[in-house]
């Protein structure tokens, strides 16, 4: 028996076992271990409930052998059979005892965890004993609940972990003050970091400077994406297609952000993008050649006509009138030559100003841009007498990038006129309006060539596809078009068949 001060060292040094670790293996031995030593207990038996954890034994046994001594073997095995299928809300007895062949089972309600069977061979514990061990075994199951959850806890972040890493999109979580609290493998390699590096930077850190705007207002909503300018930690750049959401990681609110790099989609584009150039230039060198034929013919006409008049002296430079004559004539001519040949120099420059590169977004005027496509497809216009009609009622300039929009009008007004041929219209047309409304420019150009078969309607826009044969057609006129118009405009631009043929619409703004 104890007397007071021995159960109150006894309790003390169970209860300096319980809770020292937050391994629940390591705590549930160590605790039953002080239990069987400070009680003089023969053994003893935790059960732990199926649903509480299924990474663990249901049972811990001290001493190992207790399920295999003769004596304790049938009961315990019953016990333990009618613990499994015991409903919860009959686990509501916090301490009995049983006895069975000389052997005293004091079983203990571990709340919310299961219960704990300490095994005596002489007598069993006095009613002051059991009490007092009451509170204990309460703390016991908080402790073990405690441990128990801190590794879920533990477990689900490291499966976490392994899953973010498994992800090739760069990805970070980002706590409510924006600092950076995880961080995946694919997102240290692009911006070379460590692991222990990154953790604790600011999103400012990935950023550029011109991006820090956007991300003040983007970060404002629940859902947005957006492609940014990201910093890598030696400084370098990247551009990155960055998608954000609101979430809450470990009960906080946080921001997760997921990027893809666009390097290689970018330089891919920047091929496409070259190709196609490559492409229109060869038709817009054979429009030159059309373009120059009529004033060349002219200046070799007139060229021809001094030479003869000169040969067959039709002027008398004897006199006054014959001189005066002569100088009209030949002034004449060469006024009309410097005309043709002012002519063949604008042509050239309006052709280079085209294949100039793009820097900077400067004041358009649409109409201005849609009658320079039409002058520049003009001898083409005329060679297969296609009637164009114009109803443009832009009042005002748009900031974009003005070859930007002459190659997107050239390349739709060039596949029309092209399928004028294939599709041998009698009466080919092409309409062409232009408005504003609600702070949006809108271009639609409507043909009459047939429209665009269904079945390829929404492929038109990809790269290489064609439907000219291997000879005329590359298959990025189009894919280029909308690049041009959506990714570089910042516009929008689609298509549908209406009435006698095919409709493209372009909205900037």
């Amino acid at each position: 028996m104890f007397n007071t001060i021995q159960l109150q060292t006894t309790l003390y040094e169970i209860a300096m076992h319980i809770g020292t670790s937050r391994e629940p293996k390591v705590l549930a031995k160590d605790a039953i271990s002080s239990f069987v030593r400070q009680l003089n207990c023969s053994g003893a038996l935790l059960c732990q409930k199926k649903k509480i954890s299924s990474h663990h034994k249901p049972y811990y046994i001290t001493p190992k052998n207790l399920f295999s001594q003769e004596k304790t073997k049938p009961f315990l095995n019953s016990f333990c059979q009618e613990l499994q299928n015991e409903p919860e809300e009959d686990m509501d007895h916090p301490y009995s005892v049983k006895e069975h062949d000389g052997i005293y089972y004091h079983i203990f309600l571990l709340e919310n965890f299961g219960k704990l069977i300490l095994l005596r061979n002489t007598h069993s514990f006095s009613p002051t004993l059991a009490k007092a061990l009451l509170p204990v075994c309460q703390k016991f199951s908080n402790a073990l609940c405690t441990s128990l959850e801190a590794e879920k806890k533990t477990e689900e972040l490291i499966n976490f972990k392994t899953l973010i890493d498994t992800i090739s999109e760069g990805l970070a979580l980002f706590d409510e003050n924006l600092t950076c609290i995880e961080i995946n493998q694919s997102a240290l390699e692009k911006f070379e970091y460590g692991y222990e590096e990154a953790l604790g930077k600011h999103i400012f850190a990935v950023i550029s400077q011109d991006d820090h705007k956007k991300l003040q207002n983007l970060n404002q909503q629940e859902h947005a994406q957006s492609e940014w300018t990201l910093l890598k930690k030696n400084g370098g750049t990247f551009p990155a297609f960055v998608s954000g959401s609101n979430i809450l990681y470990k009960e906080k609110p946080a921001r997760i952000v997921t990027f893809l790099d666009l390097t290689d989609i970018k330089e891919k584009e920047k091929q496409l993008y070259n190709q196609s150039r490559l492409a229109q230039m060869g038709e817009m060198i054979s429009m030159i050649a059309h373009q120059w034929r009529q004033p060349l013919g002219a200046i070799s006409a007139s060229t021809i006509g001094i030479k003869t008049k000169v040969q067959m002296k039709k002027f008398d430079l004897t006199t006054e009138d014959g001189r005066e004559e002569q100088e009209i004539y030949l002034m004449r001519k060469l006024n009309n030559i410097g005309t043709y040949v002012d002519h063949l120099s604008n042509t050239i420059e309006d052709f280079r100003n085209f294949f100039k590169p793009n820097k900077e977004k400067t004041s358009v005027n649409l109409k201005k841009v849609i009658n320079k496509a039409l002058d520049i497809l003009h001898p083409a216009i005329i060679d297969k007498h296609i009637i164009i009609q114009k109803e443009i009622e832009f009042q005002n300039s748009i900031e974009t990038y003005h070859n930007e929009i002459l190659q997107a009008l050239l390349n739709i007004l060039k596949n029309a006129i092209d399928n004028f041929g294939v599709q041998h219209i009698q009466n080919p047309s092409i309409s062409i309006s232009g408005y504003e409304e609600n702070e949006k420019f809108i271009i639609m150009i409507t043909d009459n060539g047939r429209g665009i078969p269904e079945k390829i309607l929404d492929k038109i826009f990809n790269p290489y596809f064609s439907t000219k044969d291997d000879k005329n057609g590359t298959g990025l006129g189009l894919y280029m078009t909308k690049t041009m118009i959506e990714d570089h405009c910042k516009g929008i631009l689609s298509v549908k068949n209406f009435k006698e043929g095919a409709r493209f619409k372009i909205t900037l703004t």
